[in-house]
């Protein structure tokens, strides 16, 4: 039995099937592209010559092509009919749900909602009621889940209050039951934003109302549940990281005054650009131009990985695949016994498979892990932080 695998890497969508593997375009993405440089070509003359300069409507670098694709992230990933994905979507203001065929890029795609107020992120799909619940940020810290009607736009909240709750998926054998992680919005007497708690993982069963404390790890985030045909739970666990906890080294105090002064200079590269449309030094490629092809410092899951660093010691460590997620990401799995088993260290996203396998994601290889523990490789790409899994015949 083949499985079909998609993964999403930045703002792309990977599909692989038995030894074959192909990646595919955002069609939301592309279009909205085109309809920027659409109307930036119709009000060039605001932004292009010494006048433009002069008014301080120089166009920035910044709006090309390939800014919006580094600004674009796919959020989610569920199976739907037919073998078709959902995937959402987010580019600078914009947010949307949409619907594709892995197996033909060509073909149009469906749209669910986007809108530019609200992001959608990670979502699922479940195959009998057809229902979507997905992961949504109404504000700049709250994200609750809410609940499409079938083949409809319009959706409603299931969860509320000052919380993040994250990462959906549908029970397989508990009815209309969906499994999620949720952390507390820490907030002083007036107000203001402290910090998120710790994760944990629940269950909100939508015919009851009711919400169930599944997992909480004192110091320890809880993320990402994934359930098998029996709703055994696995998820990832990683230490808790306080606001503020982190602390300078002798390192980092040394390296002030350098820092300073890089930033001192960014700015003033930054206003020369502004008002004048040239660098400060002509010589070399322009700075403000240059992309960042592959940063040093990621955000995944709602945590910093400084990916070069974290690569260097995993391959310090001696593992056949070194990745860029710490080692203190453990792949967990939850016991009928109540206890927990660490299945894989360094592991930024997965799903499981049917026959009792897992194909996870270390961000620089796609990995398929079999029962027995032996692992191959199906794909070496960077970034993979969204995966899921199908088994049949396609």
């Amino acid at each position: 039995m083949d499985d079909l695998i998609v993964f999403a890497a930045r703002n792309k969508l990977g599909c692989c099937t038995g030894n074959s593997s192909s990646l595919a375009t955002c069609h939301y993405l592309e279009k909205y592209k085109q309809n920027r440089e659409t109307i930036q070509k119709k009000n060039a003359w605001k932004t292009e010559g010494m006048g433009a300069a002069f008014r301080g409507h120089q166009l920035q670098p910044g709006h090309d092509a390939e800014a919006i694709d580094a600004r674009a992230t796919v959020n989610g990933l569920a199976f739907a009919k037919d073998n078709k994905i959902l995937y959402s979507l987010s580019v600078e203001d914009y947010s949307g749900i949409f619907l594709k065929n892995p197996a033909d890029d060509a073909a149009t795609e469906g749209h669910i909602i986007h809108d530019h107020k609200i992001a959608f992120l990670n979502l699922d799909y479940h195959p009998q009621t057809e229902e979507i619940v997905v992961s949504v940020q109404d504000s700049a810290w709250g994200r609750h889940l809410a609940l499409f009607e079938p083949k409809s736009s319009r959706y409603r909240k299931v969860t509320e209050g000052d919380c993040v709750d994250e990462n959906p998926v549908w029970g397989k054998r508990t009815g209309r039951s969906i499994y999620y992680d949720s952390a507390g919005v820490g907030k002083s007497g007036d107000g203001r934003f402290i910090g998120v708690g710790e994760r944990t993982i629940n269950r909100l069963d939508l015919d009851s109302g009711t919400i169930t404390e599944l997992v909480s790890l004192a110091k320890h985030d809880c993320f990402l549940p994934r359930l098998d045909c029996e709703d055994t739970l696995s998820f990832i666990k990683r230490p808790h990281k306080k606001p503020g906890s982190e602390k300078m080294s002798f390192k980092d105090f040394l390296l002030i005054p350098w820092r300073l002064i890089r930033a001192i200079y960014s700015f003033l590269q930054f206003f020369s650009m502004r008002y004048t449309g040239e660098p400060l030094s002509t010589a070399g490629p322009n700075p403000m131009k240059a992309q960042n092809k592959d940063p040093k410092e990621i955000f995944i899951n709602g945590n910093l990985i400084n990916a070069e660093q974290t690569l260097k010691e995993n391959r310090a460590k001696g593992g056949a695949f070194p990745g860029i997620a710490p080692r203190d990401w453990e792949l967990t799995r939850r016991e009928k016994d109540g206890s927990f088993t660490c299945l894989k260290k360094g592991v930024l996203d997965f799903d499981l498979t049917e026959n009792g396998g897992i194909v996870y994601s270390n961000g620089k290889y796609l990995i398929r892990l079999d029962r027995e523990g032996k692992e191959q490789v199906i794909e070496t790409t960077d970034l993979v932080n969204r995966v899921r899994v199908r088994s049949g015949t396609f």
